[in-house]
């Protein structure tokens, strides 16, 4: 999962990607909040929209993945077992998908479809592990 600002336009963005443990795409999310977040708090506003959107697709147990270390460790202080948080840097999926949340006007949900605008990275990724592709 990953956030975005728009400081500018006064409203945020989450982008949420859920995989398997092949790393095939379950499900993924682009959500505008329309109103104004600091970075640590979208980045937490992500989190929590992506542990909801994981359990809403029915999966228990997780991993949840995000690039802010205040917002990882916090998570992980809080909630207990079967929730498992990583820490990863870099320009990802989700960072696409939040940042595509700039020009939809609330949540564009896909459920084992692959959003075309991250698609040939899910492919990259997959193959990468090993995987059939998607």
């Amino acid at each position: 999962m990953d956030g975005a600002v728009f400081k500018d336009l006064g409203h945020c963005g989450i982008g949420v990607v859920i995989r398997n443990d092949k790393g095939q795409l379950m499900g993924a999310m682009s959500k505008r909040f329309p109103f104004p977040l600091g970075a640590l708090e979208v980045e937490a506003k992500a989190a929590e929209c992506g542990v909801i959107f994981a359990w809403e697709l029915g999966l228990k147990k997780i991993i949840l993945e995000g690039d802010s270390k205040v917002v990882m460790h916090s998570v992980a202080d809080s909630h207990p077992a079967p929730l498992s948080i990583r820490y990863a840097n870099g320009v990802s999926d989700c960072t696409i998908l939040a940042r595509y949340a700039n020009v939809i006007c609330d949540c564009t949900i896909w459920v084992e479809d692959t959003p075309p605008i991250i698609a040939s990275q899910i492919e990259i990724d997959v193959v990468s592990l090993g995987s059939c592709p998607v």
